[in-house]
């Protein structure tokens, strides 16, 4: 059995003019994280065109610090600051 998957969770504001720069910063990440063996995922909160949740998800906190690093790097650049605090979640595997 492979071991507990961990998930990052980080709210951003994106400014309408800054979108489309966002955007492309995703879609690289995407490339990166995926060479990684990472999963990355952007989704736009329904009811606020402004408010984008980030996931990132993978084996374990080690191997999220690198990608993140990087995300902080390419989705802040191009949209700037945290809307909210993070999260860093654990997966809940019920016993065999």
């Amino acid at each position: 059995m492979s071991g507990t998957r961990r998930l990052w969770i980080r709210f951003r504001r994106v400014e309408p003019h800054r979108l489309p720069a966002y955007l492309e910063a995703i879609a690289e990440l995407g490339g990166i994280a995926q060479a990684e063996g990472i999963h990355a995922w952007v989704f736009e909160a329904d009811g606020d065109d402004r408010l984008f949740i980030e996931f990132l998800e993978g084996p374990g906190d080690d191997a999220l610090a690198g990608i993140d690093a990087r995300a902080q790097d390419l989705l802040g650049a191009a949209a700037g600051g945290l809307a909210r605090q993070d999260y860093r979640c654990s997966e809940i595997r019920p016993s065999d």
